[in-house]
């Protein structure tokens, strides 16, 4: 008898070797919202407003989105030779039931003007995040009666092509 008390009391102090024993990335924070977006992502835009339609296509746009402290909350840029300079301080980022992110924001624009210096306006954004790639717009309301920049659209290919040809 004394020597299972014995030995029950050995395992019992073994005990906590065993379980102790874990892998490391199970004590690693899972990544915020925000944090899952953080990146630079490159694609192609296009603008369209009550002027025109599929206006200055170009390729290898880059839009930058950095995590804040606030789990959520994500400033985004993006600048353009076309459009000008967006900035977004506090884009709000959430997380879809798909795995998708969504992030909407309202900021501002330097836009270049037909008297040469830029000027600043109002803008919004709102986007989507799906395995790795950032699909969204960026309205600019008092500008030609209202600007929107697409920035990935699905038909950017075509538009891009359309215009080449139409150069020729």
């Amino acid at each position: 008898m004394k020597k299972i008390l014995i030995s029950m009391v050995a395992a019992l102090a073994l005990l906590p070797v065993f379980t102790s024993c874990s892998n490391d990335d199970d004590n690693k924070p899972e990544k915020t919202a925000a944090q899952s977006v953080e990146a630079n992502y490159v694609g192609g835009t296009y603008a369209n407003c009550k002027y025109f339609q599929n206006y200055q296509p170009t390729e290898n746009d880059t839009v930058f989105v950095k995590a804040t402290q606030t789990a959520d909350v994500a400033t985004l840029s993006y600048t353009s030779a076309t459009w000008g300079e967006f900035t977004f301080e506090a884009v709000k980022v959430t997380k879809q039931n798909d795995g998708s992110f969504t992030l909407a924001g309202e900021g501002k624009t330097l836009m270049p003007s037909m008297k040469g210096e830029p000027k600043e306006y109002a803008a919004t954004f709102e986007g989507t995040v799906n395995d790795g790639k950032l699909v969204a717009t960026f309205d600019v309301p008092a500008v030609m009666g209202g600007t929107t920049v697409l920035f990935n659209p699905a038909d950017f290919k075509e538009v891009f092509e359309a215009a080449q040809n139409k150069d020729k």
